[in-house]
């Protein structure tokens, strides 16, 4: 199997249904930072949790059974940079983005106080 197919299986798991979680303590559901791009035929955008860590374990297994001779530790961290620059292409392929709610928490507003009017 190829990365590239590998992505491709995420693609298609992440614009399935979205399948959620909930947590023990509050009963609350638990939320992906992300959503897509384009909405489902039923309105929704939502990324589903399970989805979501179903596609990270996809990745995992890829780089483990890519790189026979390495440490779990290496597996790990390079399936962390695989992850990262999947979700990145993902975001650059407007697959998916951001959510709004989160994206927002990231804003700066920047100001000048020193800013002179010209005369």
């Amino acid at each position: 199997m190829t990365i590239e197919e590998i992505v491709g299986q995420i693609i298609e798991e992440l614009t399935n249904i979205p399948t959620r979680v909930v947590t023990d303590d509050n009963k609350a559901f638990m939320e992906v930072s992300y959503e897509l791009v384009n909405a489902r035929t039923d309105g929704s955008r939502e990324i589903g949790v399970a989805n979501f860590v179903l596609c990270t374990n996809k990745v995992y297994q890829f780089v483990k059974h890519s790189y026979k001779e390495i440490t779990d530790e290496q597996v790990r961290e390079i399936a962390a940079n695989h992850w990262s620059a999947i979700i990145q292409t993902l975001v650059n392929n407007r697959i998916i983005r951001l959510r709004p709610s989160i994206a927002r928490k990231n804003f700066k507003v920047i100001t000048n106080n020193n800013y002179k009017k010209s005369a």
